[in-house]
């Protein structure tokens, strides 16, 4: 009898769903009360875009744009989300991360049911199901706020390839279904860059499932058809982000090194998720990145040989897999430039590929195996379930406390110039300012670049008694960038006691003509009271 045969049970199948819902949820549970960290406190707690559904004209007009940290991304629907969240929640940050939550588990749900509808049976689905719910790599996804670009886009996927199989599956109306899917496939690109993976996923079904050509073309016309649209929408939208750093040129041999680290750093971490990180730089050849560059050409090579083996023997499914993952994983590679640098986020998506591959093998072996070796296998996957499950909820702890999540990054090698200015951050609301010093002189040292820490820098030098310091730092950073606003903003807090200073400085500020609220706020609660 197979493990397919036990789990066909009715009351079974619900118990087994219920018990992974809970499980998932108590990984997590700790995480909810975490508050907005990193890229959460520019794009969620202080974007003033996302407080009012006003708005929803500048999320479609205009790219995902901060005063700290502007980006060419458009991202409006992302933008939508957090405005729901904000309007029903606040700045309580328990809300965010439930939304996230769910979105988590709703995303569970949809890839085991598309694997059962792609010929998979209940339990591999449902094994694969636990290896995605509660694999330690995809907490950052799930308890980092901002995450929700990655689990939001995932779902809009997966529900566009749902669609897509149902314009197959009832041709009557397909046209009503095909439509269905462009629209989410879009609504997906409109949350993240990523949801373009979906012209690759919808073709990938169609192969396994063995569909007629003209059959799966014509869903591909609506997919694209969508896309198109988005990409007249984005080079429509206006990019007033005030800052436009030139990327520091990579050499094409060294983008090369990036994309086989990338495979060791992400093939390592989903094997063994023991040291988890906000992100980490794979520039620097450190023994440890000539460790994954190896690894990864070993596990590239092994690829391309199991695909060509997998193709010449019929083995649909596990090539389907891999072509899942192989496609997620691309576009986060440093193949082609992002940052240089991996967040265990960005194998969200590919890592369902992988959930597939591994429960799929976890049956075949389990159907092939006498009841002795059975029970070894299923012990062996137990335990290997039991441990991710205590490690993911171990990182979400640390997701609790901004500065339990930094120190752990620290604790670990990781310090990048944006964690140690964040770590500064945090150091400097609980009033550690020695402390947060010593982060922001680490971070301008790292990236003097960095122009959040060469501000946060010269205002701790200001809170710490050296005042002229600090005021020259600000004063220098003004004249070079004279579009950044928080430059501005913490040299006028210099001056919070003088108000004739105060806003004599926020007049040279907006002698540019550039619209700085913060600028103008202060200079309003700075101006003397009228008469009575």
């Amino acid at each position: 009898m197979t493990f397919d045969t036990h789990f066909d049970r009715r009351s079974v199948f619900l118990t087994a769903w219920a018990i992974l819902i809970v499980a998932a949820t108590w990984c997590y549970a700790p995480c909810l009360s975490g508050p907005f960290v990193y890229d959460d406190t520019s794009l969620v707690r202080d974007n003033l875009r996302i407080r009012s559904f006003s708005n929803a004209r500048d999320w479609f007009g205009t790219t995902l744009h901060t005063q700290e940290e502007p980006s060419g991304y458009y991202r409006p629907l992302l933008l939508a989300s957090f405005a729901v969240d904000h309007a029903a929640w606040g700045s309580n940050t328990v809300g965010y991360h439930l939304m996230n939550l769910l979105w988590h588990l709703a995303n569970v749900g949809l890839m085991a049911a598309l694997a059962r509808r792609i010929g998979w049976g209940r339990g591999a689905a449902y094994l694969s199901a636990w290896i995605f719910a509660i694999h330690p790599l995809n907490a950052q996804a799930v308890c980092y706020i901002s995450g929700r670009g990655d689990v939001q886009f995932l779902g809009l996927c997966l529900l566009a390839c749902h669609a897509a199989l149902s314009a197959w599956e009832q041709p009557a109306r397909s046209t009503l279904w095909n439509g269905a899917a462009a629209a989410l496939a879009s609504a997906a690109i409109l949350t993240k860059e990523m949801g373009i993976l979906v012209l690759v996923w919808v073709p990938l079904l169609a192969w396994l499932k063995g569909m007629p050509k003209k059959t799966w073309l014509t869903s591909m016309g609506f997919l694209l058809l969508g896309a198109a649209l988005v990409v007249v929408a984005r080079l429509s939208a206006s990019d007033p982000s005030p800052l436009h750093e030139p990327p520091v040129p990579i050499p094409p041999t060294l983008h090369i090194q990036l994309f086989f680290r990338a495979i060791g750093f992400y093939a390592s971490h989903f094997a063994a998720p023991i040291v988890l990180a906000l992100d980490r730089s794979i520039i620097p050849p450190t023994p440890l990145h000539h460790f994954y560059f190896a690894l990864g050409v070993g596990l590239f090579s092994a690829a391309i040989f199991a695909a060509i083996q997998l193709f010449r023997s019929h083995r649909k499914r596990a090539l389907f897999c891999l072509a899942w993952a192989v496609a997620g994983f691309l576009p986060v590679s440093n193949l082609i430039r992002l940052s240089a640098t991996a967040a265990d986020h960005w194998l969200y998506a590919a890592s369902i590929g992988l959930a597939w591959g591994i429960a799929l093998a976890v049956c075949r072996l389990l159907s092939n195996t006498r009841l002795f070796l059975d029970a070894v296998a299923c012990l062996v996957f137990a335990a290997l379930i039991g441990f991710w499950g205590v490690r993911l909820h171990a990182r979400s702890s640390e997701w609790s406390s901004g500065i339990a999540l930094y120190q752990a990054n620290l604790a670990q090698g990781v310090a990048s110039t944006r964690i140690l200015n964040n770590y500064g951050l945090e150091l400097a609301q609980g009033r550690r300012y020695a402390d947060a010093l010593v982060c922001f002189e680490n971070a301008v040292r790292m990236d003097p670049r960095n122009l959040s820490a060469r501000a946060n820098h010269g205002f701790i030098l200001f809170l710490t008694g050296h005042e002229e310091e600090g005021r020259a730092e600000l004063r220098r950073l003004t004249r070079e960038v004279p579009s950044y606003q928080q430059g501005w903003v913490a040299l006028m807090l210099t001056c919070r006691n003088d108000p004739a200073e105060l806003r004599k400085i926020g007049g040279e500020a907006l002698q540019s003509g550039r619209h700085f609220p913060k600028v103008e706020a202060l200079m309003e609660q700075s101006a003397p009271s009228p008469p009575p």
